[in-house]
């Protein structure tokens, strides 16, 4: 018994060896689409790529008074406008945008760094260009704000905003539920074929899917989840390898242990 465990330790540890290494190389070979978030501005006056934003609570415009809202966030870019309808409890004691954090975030982004530090440096020398996104959250149409509203996540409405220093329109918005925004990152088998986007629009779109999350109360989201069954797709082979590997490392030293003690027994 004690040369089989042996051998079997053996093969065990060299097939650990090898997934893993094979592991490393497919992980670190994935396309991954990386976007960075700077703390969120919380003031409502403040200067964009040399242009001022101003955000003032006002009456709805008759344009975009969705959810039946009397009152709206405005902001304002470029001499264009965007009213965000305030639909749950807006704190207006509270300092600049601090009251309405919950379900409105104005967020600086940068797309096309590889790392934070990759991202700060290449911010520093101009190379890369700030983005500033803005993200509203609200529940779902059609029902009550305070109860079912809120508790049908896969309908929650997203309203996302960009502004644009160069290009007119100065701010363009996008309207998704949860759901496209969640199929943006990954889908799943049951997200209708519509609604998968190409390797086009998800290169394109992805940072909605994360400016979604900078939004979405952590206890509804399953992030993690999903990033761990995108790690384990391109694994592939190899993590059900290693598995197998440290199972028979576990067999194989159990065996070497019983054929110790049955050595000793015959003592």
């Amino acid at each position: 018994m004690g040369r089989i465990a042996a051998i079997l330790l053996t093969a065990s540890v060299l097939g650990l060896l090898a997934s893993g290494w094979f592991m490393m190389g497919k992980l670190s070979s994935r396309e991954i689409d990386l976007v960075y978030f700077n703390d969120p501005v919380d003031e409502t006056d403040f200067i964009f790529e040399d242009h001022a934003v101003t955000i003032e609570r006002t009456p709805v415009s008759a344009d975009s008074n969705a959810f039946g809202a009397e009152r709206a966030l405005r902001v304002t870019y470029r001499d264009t406008l965007v009213d965000f309808p305030i639909v749950t409890t807006d704190n207006e004691l509270l300092p600049g945008l601090v009251g309405v954090k919950d379900w409105f975030r104005v967020l600086p982004m940068v797309t096309g760094a590889r790392s934070a530090e990759d991202a700060a440096s290449r911010l520093q020398s101009g190379d890369l260009r700030p983005r500033m996104i803005i993200a509203a959250r609200y529940p779902a149409e059609g029902f009550d704000t305070e109860s079912w509203g809120l508790v049908r996540r896969s309908e929650w409405g997203y309203w996302l905003a960009e502004l644009h220093p160069e290009t007119d329109p100065a701010i363009t918005v996008v309207k998704k539920s949860y759901r496209e925004l969640d199929a943006l990152h990954t889908p799943s088998k049951y997200t209708p074929e519509e609604m998968i986007p190409t390797l086009e629009q998800r290169s394109r779109d992805l940072w909605q899917h994360y400016a979604m999350q900078q939004i979405t109360p952590s206890q509804f989201f399953r992030a993690k989840d999903k990033n761990l069954d995108s790690a384990l797709n391109a694994m592939g082979w190899t993590w059900p390898a290693a598995g197998v590997s440290g199972l028979g490392i576990m067999v194989s030293l159990a065996m070497l242990g019983m054929a110790r003690v049955g050595n000793r027994t015959e003592l």
